[in-house]
């Protein structure tokens, strides 16, 4: 199993966690694509890495409605994926085109697709 695999959390059932798994999982499958675009654009800031990490999340809790509304679970969500996913995307290749698609994407599948 390689260290990459290792590192991805253990799927949960139920509750929060599920959503968080599911965000982080969305992140991952950004991360890995603006890996394969290493010959292009210039090293992601945190700024930008956290810019996706909150649009990612800001989706993924609409996605939920109500559900996914509450100033705790929005705040454990930004947290977890901040966790898994930020040392993962500082200094990975970026471009303008690719952070004005997460800007405007209506969906993290869209993101995921679409952005990278």
């Amino acid at each position: 199993m390689t260290q990459r695999a290792q590192a991805l959390p253990a799927p949960v059932e139920c509750g929060m966690r599920g959503l968080v798994f599911s965000a982080s999982k969305a992140v991952l499958g950004v991360l890995v694509s603006t890996l394969l675009l290493a010959g292009c654009g210039r090293p992601a800031t945190l700024d930008e890495c956290n810019e996706i990490v909150s649009r990612i999340t800001e989706l993924e809790l609409r996605s939920r409605g109500s559900a996914g509304q509450s100033a705790e679970m929005v705040k454990d969500t930004v947290e977890a994926l901040k966790k898994t996913t930020l040392k993962d995307c500082v200094g990975r290749r970026i471009d303008d085109q690719a952070m004005s698609c997460v800007r405007n994407a209506q969906t993290t599948q869209q993101i995921v697709k679409e952005c990278f």
